[in-house]
């Protein structure tokens, strides 16, 4: 693990907001600039409530996403156990990759990710990230879904993803997400709160 990762875990261990190692507007994480705006959420990737602008250093940006992933088969493979990992794996992802997990829900069959990342990651990189990682994680620590699904793979090989513009369609999103199957089945694994920033 790199100082940075170090620094980022230390901060979110001690509960700090911000990472207070000085360090130049962006460092390399996996092969991508994470700029220091980015950073300062990471240092509190537990909770937040909404997007914030994301600075770097020739553009600002706040690009959110709704990604829908169905289990294999639709099987119903997601109770609490599962739920955990899951919320475990994608905090991990949050820490090592420029994808910041805004909410995520289940329902059973399927899961709903609202998250935020940068210019420089396509959407197509993101869903394989992932993807790769949640499955790769839940099925070597919850050994009953690789039984349930056969020894298969964790998720289908379709998904849904949309754009989520910041003014107005973030909230109706996050509500949809909240309202997917009945009340008693809606899990929020995940939620993170920001204080929003101005330039």
């Amino acid at each position: 693990m790199g100082a940075l990762g170090k620094a980022v875990r230390n901060a979110v261990i001690s509960g700090r907001r911000e990472i207070t190692k000085p360090m130049r507007n962006t460092r390399s994480i996996s092969g991508g600039q994470i700029p220091r705006s980015l950073l300062r959420l990471l240092g509190a990737v537990i909770v937040a409530r909404m997007s914030e602008y994301i600075h770097q250093s020739h553009n600002v940006s706040v690009l959110m996403y709704h990604l829908v992933c169905p289990a294999q088969y639709r099987c119903v493979v997601f109770d609490a156990h599962v739920d955990t990992v899951l919320k475990e794996v994608c905090l991990d992802i949050a820490k090592r990759y420029a994808i910041i997990f805004l909410e995520i829900g289940t329902d059973k069959d399927h899961v709903h990710f609202l998250m935020q990342s940068i210019p420089t990651y396509s959407p197509t990189k993101i869903v394989k990230t992932i993807k790769s990682m949640t499955a790769r994680e839940v099925l070597k620590r919850v050994p009953a879904v690789k039984k349930q699904l056969w020894g298969g793979e964790c998720w289908s090989k379709g998904y849904f993803i949309s754009t989520v513009g910041r003014h107005g369609n973030e909230e109706v999103i996050r509500q949809y997400v909240k309202k997917q199957g009945s009340e008693k089945t809606y899990k929020k694994l995940h939620r993170q709160d920001v204080q929003m920033e101005l330039f």
